[in-house]
């Protein structure tokens, strides 16, 4: 699998959680991707804002690798059941396919924090959007690797989970998280065009009446 380059050094001490995730997953040899509000900040090569843990990205296809991973270190697995709505105790050797997305890591080493493991959808050489499988992305360019070393999901599929949860103007609603909005105005200016376009266009096809589309025109 290849991935773009980032040249730029960024300051490693704000990404120490994410540094350690790395170390713990050394030995995992199947591809895996940082994800949600860590990987804009590695997008944008500096950290930016707290975040409650790390979410990473690994391909359904390989979800029995990173769940016997896990268990060998003696973390605990909760899948989320349906659309995240409720956790379940992730039984070895059970498969997980849609509705269900994901998966809650409880560290044994109290100086690890819970990770969130995301399942990605993958047909041949393209990745694509567990919400509308005609919305696709080139496996080739689905992630990014920062100059420290660390793989992340490009920034535009990041916007495109995250546009799911602010399809709404009620600032009250479950699915409204400022962080997600916080997170796509810091870097939806500094995206490249390419990845601009694919955005919109997915969101567009998606959420026709989104907030979000009037910074992307």
């Amino acid at each position: 699998m290849i991935l773009q380059m980032h040249d730029t050094l960024v300051n490693s001490a704000s990404f120490r959680p994410v540094l350690e995730l790395v170390s713990f997953l050394s030995g995992f040899r199947e591809p895996w991707y940082v994800a949600g509000g860590w990987a804009i900040d590695l997008y944008l090569q500096q950290g930016r804002r707290t975040h409650k843990d790390v979410d990473i990205a690994v391909f359904r296809q390989d979800q029995l690798a990173i769940q016997k991973y896990f268990l060998d270190k003696g973390w605990r697995l909760w899948k989320y059941v349906g659309d995240s709505e409720a956790l379940e105790l992730w039984s070895p050797g059970a498969k997980l396919e849609l509705p269900d997305r994901g998966v809650l890591a409880e560290p044994v080493d109290a100086e690890l924090g819970n990770m969130d493991i995301l399942f990605s959808e993958k047909k041949g050489q393209h990745w694509w959007y567990h919400r509308d499988r005609w919305i696709t992305h080139p496996i080739k360019t689905v992630g990014i690797h920062s100059s420290l070393g660390i793989p992340f999901l490009s920034p535009e599929i990041v916007l495109l989970f995250k546009a799911h949860h602010l399809y709404t103007d009620d600032s009250s609603s479950l699915r409204h998280r400022q962080t997600d909005e916080d997170d796509f105005q810091a870097v939806h200016k500094v995206l490249f065009t390419t990845r601009r376009a694919w955005l919109k266009k997915a969101i567009i096809s998606l959420y026709p009446g989104h907030p979000w589309l009037k910074h992307l025109m």
